[in-house]
């Protein structure tokens, strides 16, 4: 991995579905695996666990295990998550002012979002 920090974070949070993930945690507080797979719906269970697994290794997403016989987890965002949401959060109000559509999104998120799947 390079050095460069702005490169390092693309790597992280520029793969697909990544986005998704930080605002169904955000907005859904804490989300368990399975809840979050049935939310996004077209993410595969392998996809999940790796966006997961590299969120949590660059502390932006906590992983809380709620009943260790069930091994129940929960996905919270950390500090660092918090205000990367925060950064979102004004990534899509300057899109929306400059988009050349100019409604705003009533599902506030890209999982609903026709445009957002393949």
């Amino acid at each position: 991995m390079t050095a460069c920090p702005t490169i390092r974070l693309m790597d992280v949070i520029g793969k697909k579905w990544t986005f998704v993930i930080l605002q169904q945690i955000s907005y859904n507080g804490h989300s368990g695996f399975n809840n979050l797979l049935r939310m996004i719906g077209e993410i595969t269970p392998k996809i999940l666990s790796q966006r997961l697994q590299e969120l949590e290794s660059e502390d932006i997403v906590r992983k809380d295990v709620s009943d260790v016989k069930t091994k129940t987890t929960h996905y919270a965002l950390t500090k660092k998550g918090v205000e990367l949401k925060q950064i979102l959060d004004n990534l899509r109000v300057w899109n929306t002012k400059y988009s050349s559509n100019k409604t705003d999104c009533p599902t506030r998120g890209c999982v609903n979002c026709e445009l957002f799947r393949n």
